[in-house]
């Protein structure tokens, strides 16, 4: 078989040894390869060529005892030598010259000794002008090492650079590119440094396939171009990920440099929810809308990397939001989902993932080692509940999760010393937070070992709850261009938090916390229908962040949710209980709310005045049966009434309520009703009993008994932390008997954290009260507040009980008010590097002393200090004031904050404080200049400085620098202060007569910012042509041959003959060639133009070298009587003329033009 090349450029063939085949190396089609150091050997045809192919260049190859040395069947031109002078050794003695191939039939003689034939070799058509005395082994090539850097431009043309001006800009810091929008700049730098080779570039993509080499020519050992993404028909099939560009000079690898490629992203909206790295998830509006805002962090290369790399070799959004919402589930990577409100014991078991890391799936009778099924305080602190304490919905005892020597316990009582040591376990607000957290308790009496003996060398445990995972993962898919938001939903079943992202034309669902298990989870992910088939409703308002008038906007998109079906009831039979229920679905509602498959619709039925009870079914359901509906469509279901259970009148009205169904789950998230519907308008029956009837034969319920015992708060005083407030308690016996009670007083947030049911604490208990029949008593109870109970309103729980349990709850708001002021000092506006002055005030209202006020600054990153962040006073008397002091330097810029903890025996307060702080001068520049020059034009080049800081700049000065033979009318311009998010632009004249591409380069200084850049001048030379001008007369066709030495590079693809007047003289065949190629014309008659013939590739002749041509004229051409003739654009002599009678001359040079179309 030997080796092929079908329709393939720009490859090396070396270093073979092709021995006993039919062809032994055979090039289909296929230009521009290289072929050497190869044995070619025992071959019948020991290199073919096939199909059309240029310029291959063959050398330094051995070709033996082949049959038919070289085949072509089609012309074709190719270098049978090196095209460059190689420095070699032969026989001991060094030699610089071309270097061929061996022929084993080859009979020239070497009079030199350098080892090279002193005639060519002739190749069917073509020849080895350098052919080898040897085998190719006997010379030792000396090859010049070439060592160089690539860089991909990480600075400018990037979508950092592209973004810079945006409301929202991006700040990888790296070469990110958009697919397809940005073009990535190759910069190139070689050593030793030449000017006469030229360096291959060969683009990979994600996937690792070469997708575009690029050749450009060195200046001074540096080259630069642009990557334009043309080889791709439409961005979509663009891969994502890291790309890479490797470098070459003659086929010698010398540097690679890896890039990375995001989403087409484009300015919409201003990217707002791409480039933007915070976001903000809304709240239940009670007084006012609720927000937080989360710090992304997307440009962190712990977010954006991992991100990156997850979506390596993507091509579209959907595959890239699958590979995002695994990394999310999986937590950097490294450990996986926890959620700090899931018993992972009875959730976890099956959900395909290795939670406890024993190197195992999770099977059913796991050992179990660590649970975080776990109750939140204002998201604030993290407890287990002890359920062996516990009474109805109030805990006597909790087991504190405690941060100690950077490990975790939990023990049932909060130590004192305690209060600094207690965690955020959830709502970190912040990404990194987030990840870095870890979560893995001992027990610290040793008592019970909550994790396993080598828990130091796991993976770290971070824990959160939805709003973590959503922040997360709406961070990754923003890092990597894909348009992302938070949103959240609020219903009787709490709050939830997931993530939007846009693909393509819209915004699509993903929720990478809801559903626990793993199975489920895949399936459901982006399905929003499951939170319409839950138990609890958490789409009654859904809120999400729009942006408009230059910032986000709150907006409700509930509808999009949340479906409102048009229900009506049809008919009822009174005769078999039938009740027809018929569904219409809104067109105006997305398919992807489609109730098919997993999904159905069913009813819940619903009589009045029977007290709003539901209708029960024949078999005892209180639901319909379920039903298919799409948007667009109606359907209709029948309801069969248990008469006998649910006696139904004319009278009476009926409702219908539509939920949804999933597989066994019957829901109870509303998504539509009917009317009160009249049940004589839908009346059905043969019977003609009368209303009157009816409602004579009606029976009247009889009152259910009460509760004889009715206990109800009438005063209470003030609520403080750490304090003991007393209330009393109204007992009032109704019954006809003693009774003794106990009352239970309780104390629950009331705003708990999204998904979490909160739980009241103990606070008060009075025991064995006795109360006589038909009396009231009055009862002081002591209320002892926590002092670990933050500020704010809370539900104060009285629970009467008894032997049998609780007897019934009242719950009543209250406030717990500080003891203490807080007053926080900072500067309205802080700098980026700066320090600045930060003093919190904390001033005693109490009557009493207030002991151990300890302040804590959680700086989230953000600030740094060399001070301890912790600063305590023994004690503060009433109405003393004390002042902490830090001093705090910004490490980012932006609307930045902190938080300020406050620790006394009299109660803790947590407040955040928003800081303002101001960017740093940044400078761009951006020049710009004609797209091209002609050689020689003077052209301006325009110069615009930014400064994309917050504060201005110091005087700042441009400088510019270009290359030797190019000058600019002045060298720099002092362009003065520059206003944070201004610009100044300055102008220079630049003079060249340059042939070739150059490049200026630019600075701008000041004492506070610097920048550089450079723009690349394109040199459009003239069409230059080798033009002998008009001959004379006389004249004959004949054969001539001479030699060209241009001046300049003359480029040209046609060669026009002078003819004599009234003559058909014209040219029938020419080439042009030297030592290395050769390029030919052929006339094809007189058609067309058929003084201007074209040659088979372009004509490159080099200023002050020589080129030999063959021109074979017909009828008259024109001439030029002279041996040799000066033109403006160098020498043409003539070797050797002769005519057609076959006389010969050498005074005959035809008169001729070579030129470009």
């Amino acid at each position: 078989m030997g080796i092929s090349l079908f329709e393939s450029s720009s490859n090396a063939i070396s270093n073979n040894s092709v021995n006993s085949n039919v062809k032994g190396i055979t090039l289909y089609g296929s230009s521009n390869n290289k072929v050497s150091n190869n044995k070619v050997l025992n071959n019948e045809f020991g290199i073919y060529f096939q199909y059309f192919l240029n310029n291959n260049k063959i050398y330094l190859n051995n070709f033996i005892n082949n049959t038919y040395k070289v085949c072509y069947d089609r012309t074709t031109t190719n270098i049978w030598n090196s095209t460059e002078k190689i420095t070699y050794t032969y026989n001991g003695k060094t030699f610089t010259n071309y270097l061929g191939n061996y022929w084993d039939d080859y009979t020239g003689s070497d009079a030199d000794g350098d080892g090279i034939g002193d005639t060519p070799y002739s190749i069917d058509g073509d020849k080895d002008y350098y052919p080898l005395m040897e085998r190719f082994e006997n010379y030792i090539v000396e090859e010049e090492e070439y060592k160089g850097k690539v860089t991909v431009d990480s600075k400018y043309g990037t979508v950092d650079d592209a973004t810079k001006n945006w409301k929202w800009s991006t700040s990888y810091n790296a070469p990110v590119f958009r697919r397809g929008i940005d073009n990535p700049r190759f910069s190139v730098s070689v050593t030793p440094a030449t000017s006469d080779k030229e360096v291959r570039l060969d683009v990979y993509d994600s996937n690792h396939n070469l997708v575009k080499s690029i050749c450009i020519p060195l200046s001074d050992g540096k080259a630069y171009t642009n990557y334009n993404w043309d080889n791709y028909q439409s961005i979509s099939a663009i891969p994502v990920g890291i790309w890479e560009v490797r470098a070459h000079i003659e086929e010698q690898e010398i540097g690679s440099d890896s890039f990375y490629v995001i989403f087409d992203f484009d300015k919409m909206d201003d990217g707002a929810f791409t480039t933007r790295d915070t976001d903000i998830h809304y709240g239940r509006k009670i007084f006012a809308q609720m927000q937080w805002t989360e710090n992304l962090h997307q440009y962190d290369p712990q977010i954006w990397m991992s991100a990156i790399n997850w979506i390596n070799g993507n091509t579209t959004v959907q595959e890239a939001v699958n590979s995002i919402a695994n990394l999310t589930r999986t937590i950097n990577g490294n450990s996986t989902y926890h959620h700090i409100g899931n018993d992972e014991r009875v959730i976890f078991w099956s959900n395909g993932y290795d939670d406890d890391f024993d190197g195992n799936r999770d099977e059913f009778d796991e050992n179990w080692k660590h649970n975080y099924a776990t109750s939140t305080l204002g998201s604030t602190w993290i407890w287990i509940d002890d359920l062996s304490t516990y009474l109805g919905p109030i805990c006597l005892e909790r087991a504190w999760l405690l941060k100690d020597n950077d490990d975790y316990w939990y023990q049932n009582t909060l130590p004192d010393e305690a209060l600094d040591k207690v965690i955020t376990g959830s709502n970190y607000h912040d990404t990194l937070n987030f990840l870095n957290s870890d979560l893995r308790p001992y027990n610290q009496t040793g008592e019970q070992q909550l994790e396993s003996e080598s828990i130091k060398d796991w993976h770290p445990h971070p824990v959160g709850v939805c709003e973590d995972y959503a922040m997360l993962s709406t961070a990754y898919l923003r890092s990597v261009g894909i348009p992302a938001k938070m949103v959240s939903g609020w219903g009787n079943g709490g709050g939830h938090v997931w993530t939007l992202y846009y693909n393509d034309t819209k915004w699509s669902h993903l929720d990478t916390d809801y559903i626990p298990k793993k199975t489920d989870w895949e399936k459901y992910r982006y399905d929003r229908r499951i939170y319409l088939s839950e138990s609890s409703s958490l789409v009654d308002h859904v809120y999400t962040g729009k942006y408009e008038k230059g910032k986000i906007e709150c907006e409700e998109i509930t509808e999009k949710y949340k479906p409102n079906l048009g229900v009506s009831i049809l008919s009822y039979n009174s005769s078999n209980g039938e009740l027809k229920i018929e569904a219409n679905y809104p067109s105006t509602y997305d398919e992807e709310l489609s109730f098919t498959g997993d999904y159905k619709v069913f009813f819940k039925v619903y009589l009045y005045p029977s007290e709003f009870v539901p209708l029960r079914n024949l078999d005892g359901s209180v639901v319909s049966d379920t039903m298919e509906l799409l948007p667009g469509g109606s359907n209709i279901t029948t309801f069969y009434v248990d008469t006998k259970t649910n006696p139904i009148y004319q009278f009476n009205s009926i409702k219908a309520k539509a939920y949804v169904f999933r597989h066994y789950s019957y829901g109870n998230v509303p998504i539509g009703e009917s009317p009160w519907t009249p049940v004589s308008s839908i009346w059905q029956s043969s019977s003609s009993t009368s209303m009157e009837t009816q409602e004579s034969s009606a029976t009247t319920q009889g009152e259910s008994a009460n509760e004889t015992i009715n206990c109800s708060i009438v005063d209470m005083g003030e609520f403080k932390s750490g304090r003991t407030s007393l209330l009393t308690v109204s007992i009032n016996n109704t019954g006809d008997k003693n009774a003794t009670i106990n009352i239970a007083i309780g104390m629950q947030t009331a705003e708990p954290a999204p998904g979490v049911t909160p739980t009241a604490i103990l606070v008060g208990n009075e025991t064995s009260i006795e109360i006589t029949a038909h009396s009231i008593k009055e009862v002081p109870i002591d209320a002892s507040i926590p002092d670990y109970f933050s500020p704010g309103v809370y539900e104060l729980v009285l629970a009467p009980y008894n032997d049998t349990g609780i007897m019934y709850m009242k719950n009543y708001t209250v406030n717990v008010t500080p003891n203490y002021d807080i007053n926080v000092s900072k500067p309205e506006n802080v700098t980026l590097g700066t320090p600045f002055n930060f003093t919190v005030s904390i001033k005693n209202n109490d009557t009493t002393q207030i002991y151990d006020i300890t302040a804590k600054l959680n700086l989230h990153y953000y600030f740094n200090t060399t001070e301890s962040l912790t600063k305590s006073v023994p004690q503060l008397n009433p109405d003393e004031t004390h002042s902490f002091n830090w001093s705090l330097t910004p490490t980012n810029y932006g609307e930045l904050w902190l938080d300020v903890e406050i620790y006394s025996d009299s109660g803790c307060v947590i407040r955040t404080v928003n800081i303002n702080s101001l960017s740093t001068p940044k400078l761009w520049i951006t020049p710009t200049v004609p797209e091209k020059v002609k050689k020689g034009e003077d052209f301006l080049l325009n110069v615009t400085v930014f400064n994309s800081g917050d504060v201005p700049s110091d005087n700042v000065t441009l400088n510019i620098t270009t290359p030797p033979n190019v000058t600019a009318n002045r060298t720099s311009v002092e362009l003065g202060i520059i206003g944070a998010h201004e610009n100044k632009t300055c102008t220079f004249k630049i003079s060249q007569n340059e042939d070739r591409n150059f490049t200026i380069f630019l600075s701008a200084s000041s004492l506070n910012a610097t920048a550089t850049n450079y723009v690349f001048i394109e040199i459009i030379s003239e069409k230059a042509i080798f033009d002998t001008g008009p001959g004379t007369y006389p004249s004959i066709p004949g054969t001539h041959n001479g030699t060209i030495t241009p001046n300049q590079t003359i480029i040209a693809t046609k060669l026009y003959t002078y003819p004599c007047e009234g003559t058909g003289g014209h040219t029938e065949y020419a080439r042009i060639w030297n030592k290395t190629w050769n390029a030919t014309a052929t006339w094809d008659g007189y058609i067309g133009d058929w003084h201007n013939i074209s040659f088979d590739k372009p004509v490159v002749l080099l200023p002050n070298k020589t080129y030999n041509y063959t021109i074979l004229t017909g009828s008259y051409p024109q001439i030029h009587h002279n041996t040799s003739l000066l033109t403006p654009n160098g020498w043409i002599n003539c070797t050797k003329f002769t005519d057609a009678n076959g006389r010969v001359y050498y005074d005959w040079i035809p008169a001729i033009k070579l030129w470009r179309a």
